[in-house]
């Protein structure tokens, strides 16, 4: 178990449930999503463009086949245009078809524990 501290902005968040955000450093460009459990902790949509301190537990969760199948599958009807089904099949961390970052073997987050976000 790594416990790991993030600091950079906030560039997403959970539209429906305000249960992750992506933090992203603004030199290098590389982000991560920070995930809680839903109710536990809430960011507000409106917090996006303000700078952010993330703490919790980096974790990479390997996806089945159908996990990858439904995800690619996901991406490639929101690629073309297509609106969110909220039936789409669900990653183990990450909601629905339109919020999955690009399709690959793992998923890549921090299991959130503390965030504050200065604004």
């Amino acid at each position: 178990m790594l416990e790991i501290r993030v600091d950079g902005v906030v560039t997403a968040v959970c539209k429906k449930r305000g249960c992750w955000m992506q933090v992203t450093d603004q030199e290098s460009g590389n982000g991560v999503r920070i995930k809680v459990e839903d109710g536990v902790i809430v960011f507000p949509y409106t917090s996006m463009g303000f700078e952010a301190q993330a703490e919790g537990v980096f974790e990479a969760i390997k996806l089945t086949p159908e996990q990858i199948e439904a995800r690619t599958v996901a991406e490639h009807k929101h690629a073309e245009g297509a609106t969110c089904d909220k039936d789409e099949p669900k990653s183990p961390a990450v909601g629905t078809g339109c919020d999955l970052p690009p399709v690959n073997e793992y998923v890549y987050l921090i299991r959130g524990t503390g965030a504050v976000i200065k604004g």
